[in-house]
């Protein structure tokens, strides 16, 4: 997804109806202000549903963190890990999500079990 994409996007949908945003692993962001801005411009926004693999592009932008810590209150996460490194931003997964009402996890691969591991 770039600028031009997201651009189109606004034409087709109004963001300011969306609640629910899915985000899975085939999906190309050229960048996280993308997501940031569609975070923005849609105030009703509460439910997340998103690829593991794809958590590492969310953590990088701080604003958007912030946003997504205020509005998302349901976050269904698809969890395919290969390797640890996923599990390192742990902590930042808790700390933008602590607002969380409800959380789904769907696991892909055995050793992902480690990534819904309450934070401590």
């Amino acid at each position: 997804m770039n600028r031009n994409y997201f651009d189109l996007l606004k034409t087709i949908v109004n963001l300011t109806n969306l609640n629910e945003l899915h985000i899975l692993s085939k999906c190309q962001l050229d960048d996280s202000s993308i997501l940031l801005d569609i975070v923005k411009q849609s105030s009703n926004l509460s439910m997340l549903n998103i690829d593991s693999r794809m958590l590492r592009l969310l953590f990088v932008n701080h604003e958007l963190c912030k946003y997504l810590s205020k509005m998302i209150r349901k976050l269904t996460l698809i969890a395919a890990c290969d390797a640890n490194e996923e599990f390192d931003q742990m902590n930042k997964f808790w700390q933008t999500f602590e607002n969380l009402e409800e959380l789904d996890c769907t696991i892909e691969k055995r050793q992902s079990i480690r990534l819904i591991k309450l934070h401590e």
